[in-house]
């Protein structure tokens, strides 16, 4: 088996020590345990590149929001706009949607 950290190239030790909560340390034996990963190392390699992605992702959508924003501004006015309609719309659109699990 090729491990993802083996995968990504040769580590460099940081000589770093790195607190983890029970629940992921737990996690992170289990990993091990399972031969998800080979070591706590692997672990937290596993996971940086998996952080790195996060942030990269995050950047990219900002990036397209503010594209998005200044495409708006750019358009010009919306015109004159009737706030009770635009809330009446949206409070029958949120009953129309189902329940969402996200905060």
């Amino acid at each position: 088996m090729v491990t993802a950290a083996a995968a990504r190239g040769k580590s460099i030790p940081l000589g770093t020590s790195i607190a983890l909560t029970q629940d992921m340390a737990a996690l992170a034996r289990e990993a091990i345990a399972i031969g998800e990963h080979a070591s706590n190392s692997e672990v937290i390699c596993d996971a940086s590149w998996d952080w790195k992605l996060k942030r990269t992702l995050r950047q990219q959508q900002l990036d397209e929001v503010r594209r998005l924003w200044e495409e708006g501004i750019a358009s010009g006015s919306a015109g004159p706009l009737d706030v009770a309609a635009i809330k009446q719309q949206a409070r029958r659109r949120f009953a129309a949607e189902p329940a969402s699990l996200t905060p």
